[in-house]
């Protein structure tokens, strides 16, 4: 398993509440990780269709012995 930081186009910003647009998501691969994602955001209805669009995936950690981003996850 691995931990990614994943940003949306839009909704990154908020004032009262935590951003949508962006999430740490307990994944696979980042495809996986994006998908979670976007798919909440389109269920919820949230934002408009350009804000929903990926912006990045970012590796944070890892479940493994020796991982590749320097960061381990504890599961």
């Amino acid at each position: 398993m691995k931990l990614w930081l994943v940003t949306l186009q839009g909704m990154t910003l908020s004032i009262n509440s935590a951003p949508h647009g962006m999430a740490y998501v307990l994944a696979n691969d980042p495809k996986e990780a994006a998908d979670k994602l976007i798919n909440y955001v389109k269920s919820k209805d949230l934002g408009f269709r350009h804000e929903r669009e990926l912006k990045s995936v970012e590796l944070i950690a890892e479940d493994v012995l020796y991982p590749d981003c320097r960061m381990k996850l504890f599961t």
